[in-house]
């Protein structure tokens, strides 16, 4: 279950309660929207940057994402992995601030996929074998959208979130194949990479059916 209050001082959670929270009850049509997969997540993480040495070579993140599939449903693969249809619908929206450089981005998603059974790169790189959903967003990529791998990126947001199922520091939740392009400090063009990191602070949570 969402929470149902929003804490003022983090405002990339907003989210939270503008899309999951506060609904004490719901229509029988919203509660059809809501029986379909869907993707909540928000916290913290620290991602890797040689730059940053009084950080320890890390930059706070915050973030938050709500995604869910609309009223045309999804198709599944043979992998189980299923694929929010595309409408008019919005799927979905975020938020990501990187503390350090100053890059923030908002904006909405165009893509999101369900992988029950999880993701074999996150499960690779940070050891997450959890559900899984991976989101796109925020448009065209136009400024620097290559990373330092050498990879090139189509969208501005690009994450892929994991729920663990246990939501403590025994076993946190994570995010892993993470691309953000936008503004940082003084309005100057900035973009993060991000292989994976277990989250320091929040949570996934996704459901399925």
């Amino acid at each position: 279950m969402a929470k149902q209050t929003c804490r003022s001082a983090a405002w990339v959670l907003t989210l939270a309660c503008l899309i999951f929270g506060g609904q004490s009850a719901l229509a029988s049509s919203d509660r059809d929207q809501y029986d379909k997969p869907r993707v909540h997540a928000e916290g913290e993480f620290f991602h890797n940057d040689p730059a940053n040495i009084p950080g320890g070579f890390s930059d706070k993140v915050k973030f938050g994402l709500n995604g869910r599939c609309g009223k045309n449903g999804f198709t599944t693969n043979s992998m189980g992995n299923m694929t929010c249809n595309t409408t008019r619908e919005t799927l979905g929206e975020y938020d990501y601030h990187n503390e350090f450089t100053g890059l923030k981005a908002h904006g909405k998603l165009n893509s999101v996929v369900f992988k029950p059974l999880g993701d074999p790169d996150c499960a690779a790189l940070v050891g997450a074998t959890g559900p899984a959903a991976t989101v796109t967003g925020g448009g065209n990529c136009t400024t620097n959208c290559t990373d330092q791998n050498g990879i090139h990126h189509s969208n501005n947001f690009e994450m892929t979130v994991v729920d663990n199922g246990h939501h403590d520091r025994s076993n946190p939740d994570a995010v892993c194949k993470v691309f953000v392009s936008g503004e940082g400090k003084n309005h100057a063009p900035a973009a993060d990479s991000d292989p994976g990191n277990l989250l320091n602070k929040g949570e996934v949570e996704i459901k399925t059916h």
